[in-house]
C-alpha cells in the first residue's frame, strides 16, 4: 500500500474512532457547530483528493490497444468505476467526473511539464478545501455553458474572481470605496468587481465564504457582463442548419441523411404513415353495377345525401358509367 492511501486509511480511521466513542452526543451547541465547521473542511478536501485523483488518470489515445484505466478493473466507463469505488449514484459519479474535467493538467509533450488546468485559481481553491465539487461546477458551469463565446483570457480572469469569491474575499477599490455593504455582508453581482482596475486591492475575511449558490449566481452575473447579447436564437440556428443530403449509390440504394424543422418532419412522417402503414390500402372502389342491377322499368333510384326520400330518375347509365368512389352517385 503506497503512503498517500495509508494517510487516508489514518484518517478514515480516526473518523470512525470519534463515531464509536459516541463522543458528539454530550457536545454543546458551540461545540456542534465547530464539529460542523471542521467536517466541513474535511468533505470539502476528500472532494479535493476524489476530483484531483479521477483528474489525473491517464487518457490512453483511441486505437493505442491498451486497456483504459476503467478497463482494468472491470469497469466500461470512468463513470461505472467512480459509482462502484465511491459506492454513489450514477449523477454523483457524474459531477465527480466532470469535476475532474474542469481541473485536469495536460501534459506537455515538448517540455514534458504539466499545464495549467483550464480553471486554475479554482483548481488551487479545491486543493486547499475552499470549495468542493458542488462549488467547482456551480462556478463553471455559466461560464462553460457560455462556450467560445467567452474568450480564454476572460475565461481566466473569470477563474480569479470566482475563486476569490469562494474564499470570502471581496475586490476593494484601492482608495478605500469597494462594494462591500455597511453590515459587511456582499451582494454576489457586487461582490467581485469583474470589470475593475486591474490594480484592485483585495482583503480577507470581509465576506463569509461562498455556498455553491453564491458561486452560481456570481458567474451569471460575470456571463452576463461578458456575453450580453447570449446565446444566437434556436430558430436562427435550426434554419441555417436545415438540409438534406442524398448520398451516392451503394448497394442498391441512396443514403440519405439530414436535419428537419419540426414542421417539415411532421408533415414527412404523414405521408411515409400513408404509404407505409399495412393496414392502410387506399380508399375502397366499388365493384360496377351490373346492367339490370338497381333498375326498376327504367327507373333508377337514387339516394341523397341529407337522407331525404328517395328520388326517381330516368337517366340511364351504361355499364361502368358510375364514378368510383362517389357515395351519392352510388345505386
Amino acid at each position: 500500500m503506497n503512503s498517500t492511501a495509508e494517510v487516508l486509511d489514518r484518517v478514515a480511521a480516526d473518523l470512525a474512532a470519534v463515531l464509536r466513542a459516541d463522543a458528539l452526543v454530550g457536545l454543546s451547541d458551540a461545540e456542534k457547530v465547530q464539529v460542523l465547521r471542521a467536517a466541513g473542511e474535511v468533505a470539502r478536501l476528500v472532494d479535493a483528493v476524489v476530483v484531483e485523483t479521477v483528474g489525473s488518470v491517464d487518457q490512453r489515445p483511441a486505437g493505442s490497444g491498451e486497456l483504459a484505466f476503467c478497463g482494468r478493473f472491470g469497469c466500461r466507463t470512468m463513470n461505472e468505476l467512480v459509482q462502484r469505488v465511491l459506492r454513489t449514484d450514477a449523477a454523483g459519479a457524474a459531477r465527480v467526473v466532470k469535476a475532474g474535467k474542469v481541473v485536469r493538467r495536460e501534459l506537455d509533450f515538448s517540455s514534458g511539464a504539466m499545464l495549467p488546468a483550464r480553471w486554475p485559481a479554482l483548481r488551487e481553491a479545491l486543493l486547499d478545501g475552499a470549495v468542493g465539487v458542488a462549488g467547482l461546477l456551480a462556478a463553471t458551469g455559466p461560464v462553460e455553458q457560455a462556450g467560445p463565446r467567452i474568450g480564454s483570457a476572460d475565461r481566466l480572469r473569470a477563474d480569479v474572481e470566482l475563486a476569490e469569491y469562494a474564499r470570502g474575499l471581496v475586490a476593494v477599490e484601492g482608495d478605500g470605496g469597494g462594494s462591500m455593504e455597511g453590515d459587511g455582508e456582499v451582494d454576489a453581482g457586487e461582490g467581485a468587481d469583474f470589470g475593475g482596475d486591474p490594480g484592485t486591492e483585495h482583503r480577507g475575511d470581509s465576506a463569509p465564504p461562498a455556498t455553491p449558490e453564491d458561486l452560481r449566481l456570481l458567474s451569471r452575473v460575470i456571463v452576463t457582463y461578458l456575453d450580453p447579447d447570449g446565446a444566437e436564437p434556436a430558430e436562427e440556428r435550426a434554419m441555417r442548419a436545415r438540409g438534406i443530403v442524398l448520398g451516392r449509390v451503394k448497394d442498391g440504394v441512396i443514403p440519405i441523411r439530414g436535419s428537419l424543422l419540426p414542421e417539415t418532419a411532421g408533415q414527412l412522417q404523414r405521408i411515409w404513415d400513408a404509404y407505409l402503414n399495412p393496414k392502410v390500402d387506399g380508399p375502397p372502389v366499388p365493384a360496377a353495377p351490373m346492367p339490370d342491377e338497381g333498375m326498376a322499368g327504367g327507373v333508377r333510384f337514387v339516394p341523397t345525401v341529407d337522407d331525404a326520400p328517395l328520388r326517381e330518375t330516368n337517366d340511364f347509365l351504361d355499364g361502368d358509367a358510375l364514378p368510383a368512389g362517389d357515395p351519392s352517385c352510388m345505386v
